[in-house]
């Protein structure tokens, strides 16, 4: 509930510092290069987006349609490999998630769920979601924990 409270209180301060502003939803960085790539608006229309059935930890009784990219689309897209991903959420939250999750299981950074955009109210631009509906064992804290709303930034190490 924190986090939701501290979430809405950032929303308009996060708007105005320019992240809905110019589009970027968040960044993915190389840890071993250094080098920063914006996920934008522009970036998510040159990708192929998932749909699926989702759980959100947040909520576990109510299943959600979602939809994004797959999260190995936009390392790929991005040119950065790594061994694990720490993702950064706009409150401070952090979160280290193996890269072979994205290989493993169709991850996606959902920006709609029930067919709405998500934003910062929402608990997006981006939040990172399992398909825990069709692969019941994502459910459980260990991929609830894994589950970033808000993503700020996603450093591939």
């Amino acid at each position: 509930m924190g986090r939701i409270l501290l979430a809405m209180a950032l929303c308009l301060c996060f708007q105005t510092q320019g992240f809905a502003l110019h589009g970027e939803l968040f960044e993915v960085v190389s840890a071993q290069s250094g080098k920063r790539f914006s996920v934008t608006e522009e970036v998510l229309a040159q990708l192929p987006t998932r749909s699926f059935a989702a759980r959100p930890p947040d909520d576990e009784k109510v299943i959600h349609h979602v939809s994004g990219p797959l999260l190995r689309d936009v390392f790929r897209f991005a040119g950065f490999t790594g061994a694990k991903a720490i993702v950064k959420a706009l409150d401070g939250y952090e979160m280290e998630i193996p890269m072979s999750d994205f290989q493993k299981f169709d991850v996606i950074a959902a920006t709609e769920m029930d067919g709405r955009r998500l934003d910062v109210r929402d608990l997006g631009p981006a939040w990172i979601l399992y398909p825990n509906v069709d692969n019941p064992d994502l459910n459980g804290p260990l991929y609830a924990s894994r589950s970033v709303w808000q993503i700020k930034e996603i450093v591939l190490e």
